[in-house]
């Protein structure tokens, strides 16, 4: 296979039409390097590699490597960009995108026209040492974490952005979570869950910050409707937007739905030292022509162990 080496460089593969393929024994490395300078050792972080596939599908075949780790003893690890807007991402080779300790790992980007096995995804990047960022959008399918599986990283997006945009469609544009997902640091990292069809939390978000002089992160949790202008009375009149306040009526059987299952737990807690306090948590979902909103908060089945702790503030 072939080998692409940019130390501590970019290196951007762009198909502007077709496949963009790494084929089985091919290394792709923009891996961070350490010099020596007298008795002094100095490192150049990792840079970013960005696959690319403007009409076609990304393949990453097994057998072969995608490295954007840091330097051995020192220097951040770089980011991964996987891009087949129109198409798949199939990743089947090995990533490398660890960092030493007290160095911060590497950021990985997935945006793909299919779906993805998320429960597939969080095991490869848990070997591979991402944990700064990891940032997923599908446009087929649902995002699905199921128990046992874990995400890691400071910050974490999930995407679902396929189907309708009806808490009807179960089968595209959900993202469900039974298993957990941690951005946890020194100061609460940032969660962020968008379901087109709706999000379901049954399991784990974790933001929590574990110095006391830094502040718990943050859970965005949202949805989305289709917006219907035809939208009549009984009399046949235009009701398509409010008449009070503007906003655009949202049939309840063409929105999205959040629900937060009584198992399910959300910490965003943080200091307390100079008065510091937890993180936030926002639910975001359409206001429907009937004056409410598809939002479930059922009350969680043990209080010590589930629900929203640490919150400052709660908004929907």
């Amino acid at each position: 296979g072939a080998t692409i080496m940019a130390p501590a460089g970019n290196v951007s593969l762009e198909a502007t039409s077709g496949n963009l393929t790494i084929g089985s024994g091919s290394t792709v490395s923009s891996a961070g390097v350490s010099k020596q300078f007298f008795d002094v050792t100095q490192y150049a972080p990792a840079g970013a590699i960005s696959l690319i596939a403007d009409k076609g599908t990304v393949d990453v075949r097994s057998g072969s490597t995608l490295d954007f780790s840091g330097a051995t003893g020192g220097g951040a690890a770089g980011s991964l960009t996987l891009s087949a807007p129109q198409q798949v991402v199939n990743l089947n080779g090995t990533l490398k995108g660890g960092a030493a300790n007290g160095y911060a790992g590497g950021s990985f980007s997935l945006d793909t026209g299919g779906a993805a096995n998320l429960d597939s995804l969080a095991t490869t990047l848990a070997s591979s040492g991402v944990n700064s960022a990891i940032s997923v959008h599908t446009k087929t399918g649902n995002l699905t974490l199921s128990a046992g599986n874990t995400l890691t990283a400071h910050m974490v997006s999930l995407t679902a952005d396929g189907g309708a945009g009806r808490a009807s469609d179960t089968a595209n544009g959900n993202v469900n979570l039974f298993g957990t997902i941690d951005a946890s640091g020194n100061a609460g990292g940032e969660i962020d869950l968008y379901g087109k069809s709706g999000v379901d939390i049954e399991g784990t978000l974790l933001a929590r910050g574990s110095d006391p002089a830094q502040r718990g992160g943050k859970v965005n949790i949202g949805t989305s409707a289709t917006f219907d202008p035809a939208i009549v009375d009984a009399n046949g009149h235009s009701i398509a937007n409010n008449a009070t306040y503007g906003y655009e009526n949202i049939d309840p059987a063409n929105s999205g739905r959040i629900v937060l299952g009584a198992n399910a737990l959300i910490d965003v807690s943080g200091g307390t030292a100079g008065g510091l306090s937890g993180g936030t948590v926002n639910f975001r979902a359409p206001l429907l022509m009937d004056g409410t909103v598809d939002v479930t908060l059922n009350a969680p089945s043990d209080s010590s162990k589930y629900g929203i702790k640490g919150s400052r503030a709660t908004t929907l």
